[in-house]
């Protein structure tokens, strides 16, 4: 039970995650020079936000090989396909860009979730593509946020590896802090 008379005593459940996480993101974005459109930006944003309490499909990449959920992916059709192109996507972009050297330290190459992640991207971006042809649709373009994050994908890995950069160095100069 918690004292609520001393503020100190309570976890501030009011966090505002995508101002924290558009904030860090920026940061990042610029240190490394990486120039994205404001939807990509949005979505690498709310990408962050999800990943504090990950979905079933999310949890799926840390559980089976990569390359089998990439084929596994293309095999379905439909909103299926996409849901699980874009989640497989986000999740190599995710734990790439937070846990590189965990790859690197099992002999899983940067270049080689790179491919899978932004193949994921393309393959949602082509979905797309192909239904706004069938729709003959000329609103927002959301084959071109996929297409970027495909384009992009080791650029925004090396975003994300900042952004976790930037959390791992704030958490060690608050453990340092709390040591005094």
């Amino acid at each position: 039970m918690t004292d609520d008379s001393n503020p100190r005593a309570r976890i501030d459940t009011d966090v505002n995650l995508h101002a924290f996480f558009r904030e860090a993101l920026g940061l990042a974005l610029t240190e490394r020079n990486v120039e994205t459109s404001p939807p990509t930006e949005h979505y690498l944003v709310a990408l962050l936000v999800d990943f504090v309490h990950p979905d079933e499909l999310a949890h799926e990449a840390f559980d089976r090989p990569i390359s089998f959920l990439l084929a596994d992916a293309m095999s379905r059709v439909g909103r299926e396909r996409f849901d699980r192109l874009r989640a497989l996507g986000d999740a190599v972009l995710f734990t790439s860009g937070f846990f590189k050297d965990h790859f690197e330290t099992r002999g899983i190459r940067l270049q080689y979730m790179s491919s899978l992640g932004a193949r994921a991207y393309d393959g949602a971006a082509s979905m797309l593509r192909t239904a706004d042809r069938k729709s003959g649709s000329d609103g927002p373009r959301a084959p071109e946020l996929f297409e970027e994050l495909a384009d992009k994908f080791t650029a925004f890995v090396h975003v994300l590896g900042s952004v976790a950069d930037g959390f791992f160095a704030r958490s060690t100069q608050a453990g340092d802090a709390g040591t005094e």
